[in-house]
């Protein structure tokens, strides 16, 4: 558990996992087109999923303060992740476009639960 808050706490480790992870996956799911459309998946996954950690955090927090609902911190953060990653994969003309963004999205869902339940249990404490 102490693992868990110190991730869940940590905004540099979350924007650099992002960054490599999300990046060296959308770079992977394009490998098979030619260069340099794997590479521009990746550097904009990258991007995206840097800036939507930042992002998600503080529409959490702002949704929390407004609501002290968990679940629709939740709602808000997925909504707003997918609808940046279909545009600017759009915009990018990502070529596996579906692949690209299912894993990071996938991803940030999952972080927006937990960092949205890790909001309402602090401020319970």
């Amino acid at each position: 558990m102490a693992l868990l808050r110190d991730l869940l706490g940590n905004r540099i480790g979350h924007i650099a996992f992002a960054f490599l992870g999300m990046g060296g996956w959308a770079f992977w799911a394009n490998r098979m087109h030619e260069m340099p459309a794997p590479l521009i998946a990746g550097v904009v996954q990258g991007m995206i999923s840097a800036s939507l950690t930042i992002v998600m955090q503080m529409l959490i927090i702002a949704l929390f303060r407004w609501r002290q609902n968990p679940w629709l911190c939740i709602l808000g953060a997925s909504l707003m992740s997918l609808t940046t990653l279909l545009a600017m994969h759009t915009v990018a003309r990502t070529p596996e476009l579906l692949v690209t963004i299912a894993l990071p999205w996938c991803i940030g869902v999952t972080y927006a639960v937990l960092f949205s339940f890790n909001t309402a249990k602090q401020a319970r404490a």
